[in-house]
């Protein structure tokens, strides 16, 4: 962003880019980071529910760690 500083400021609430290549390469990089954001939040979730399965086959939940269970 400091790099670009010169090629965007911010007009009500919102930023405005003076170049559409780069406007394009930020929503490139938005969207890819939001997409592995994404895909992290799941794998967490499917983590988490097979972590609780596990544990409950063998009698104990997350909890009995001290852990908080799902967030």
């Amino acid at each position: 962003m400091q790099d670009n500083e010169h090629s965007f400021h911010v007009k009500d609430n919102k930023v405005v880019f003076a170049s559409a290549d780069l406007l394009n390469e930020y929503n490139e990089k938005f969207h890819k980071a939001d997409g592995e954001r994404k895909e992290f939040l799941a794998a967490n979730a499917k983590f988490k529910k097979l972590q609780e399965e596990g544990l409950g086959k063998i009698g104990l939940k997350p909890s009995d760690f001290g852990a908080t269970g799902h967030n």
